[in-house]
């Protein structure tokens, strides 16, 4: 089955893998003969552990889905899979000796109704063991939150629950110390405990913070538990792999960080190059500029110039246009004068040739009386006058 978080697989190693085994080892030595209840058995690998010595192991699970790999992986002749919940379990009344129900309670909210139902099924003297998370070392104080987990206990909350409906409780608690233990609370006296954190040495009884408790609760007299260490080479614990995959992790970063860095010099190689030639492209434009800064000015210069032929002429115009109005003047003056003398002109000389034709009239009457010589021709050229004048 894949690994979700929810429930573990052999296939995980680790903490979790300590944790999970050392747990079904302690059960084991209960089992011997025994009907077993394995509730919320997950992939089956606790129950088919725990059927190797007992008489009938029946692991029961909310999911279908694993109760099919289950049966499929783990076939056994007193092994049997049945899908269904911790408060309604697919049993008879009294028909196991011991249920064991780990990394279980914590899933639901409905504890009293799982009690209830596992009193149901178990034998009036069965044993019940069950471990549950401590709440304050398991979340509050390292600030996580297990988002499968409903409801966690503290530790009174715990032992409360199993009091409420057992008559004999006994409690173990468990840590992984580069391996899993599992020591009695009540023999504390046999095992003394230092705790380092810091600088500071903190002197116990036992095993500090635990991480989980367990425990065995009946109605009848309870077996004997002894405290056990399941210990696994420090190379395979969980925090010396996390530093290997830390490692990994980190030579594969830095192997790409080279192949990166290789990448960027070629970059860098090819931007150089492409500086250079930017840099000549500048230096060119540069002369350019000047070139064009030293025409600038010079056109510059022959603007001011022009402006000043420009302003010259300027008032040069406005001066010959003043001189050319006054000619203009004084032309229209002298116009009008010689006009005014050409019509007296003309008034004189229509005067003088009336004068004349009367005079040239009384001549020719005058030679036309005295002389009869000149009687023929003188007439003549009084016509003549006469057509002229008129």
């Amino acid at each position: 089955m894949e690994f979700t978080g929810e429930r573990y697989v052999p296939e995980v190693h680790g903490n979790i893998e300590l944790e999970h085994v050392h747990r079904y080892l302690v059960a084991s030595e209960f089992v011997s003969g025994k009907r077993v209840l394995d509730i919320a058995s997950g992939e089956g690998y606790g129950s088919a552990f725990l059927a190797q010595r007992a008489q009938k192991v029946i692991g029961v699970d909310i999911s279908s889905e694993a109760i099919q790999f289950s049966r499929k992986r783990y076939q056994l002749k007193n092994l049997d899979f049945k899908v269904g919940s911790c408060t309604d379990i697919p049993l008879q009344d009294a028909s196991v000796d011991i249920v064991v129900s780990f990394e279980t309670i914590e899933h639901l909210d409905q504890h009293d109704l799982m009690m209830q139902e596992i009193k149901r099924v178990l034998h009036p003297d069965g044993l019940l063991i069950i471990s549950s998370p401590d709440k304050y070392y398991y979340s509050v104080e390292p600030g996580y939150s297990n988002p499968f987990h409903k409801k966690e206990l503290y530790e009174h909350e715990f032992k409360q629950l199993l009091s409420n409906n057992f008559k004999q409780c006994a409690y173990f608690v468990q840590r992984v110390i580069y391996g899993s233990n599992i020591f009695s609370e009540t023999q504390k006296s046999f095992l003394k405990g230092y705790y380092l954190e810091g600088e500071i040495v903190k002197e116990t009884s036992g095993i500090t913070k635990p991480t989980y408790w367990i425990g065995l609760a009946s109605n009848a007299k309870l077996p004997e538990l002894t405290s056990s260490v399941l210990d696994q080479p420090i190379n395979e614990s969980e925090i010396v792999k996390s530093w290997n995959d830390i490692v990994s992790t980190r030579d594969q970063t830095i192997q790409k960080i080279n192949t990166d860095l290789a990448g960027r010099d070629q970059i860098v190689q090819k931007l150089t190059g492409d500086l250079a030639e930017r840099d000549q492209i500048v230096q060119k434009l540069t002369g350019d500029l000047a070139e064009r800064d030293q025409i600038v000015q010079k056109l510059t210069i022959d603007l001011v110039e022009r402006d000043q032929i420009v302003q010259k002429l300027t008032i040069d115009l406005v001066e010959r246009d003043r001189a050319h109005s006054k000619e203009l003047q004084k032309i229209g003056e002298e116009q009008s004068r010689l006009k005014q003398q050409l019509n007296a002109r003309l008034s004189q000389n229509a005067e003088l040739e009336q004068s004349l034709n009367f005079a040239n009239h009384e001549i020719i009457d005058y030679y036309i009386s005295t002389s009869w010589k000149i009687t023929r021709p003188l007439r003549w050229i009084s016509k003549k006058l006469r057509g002229k004048s008129a």
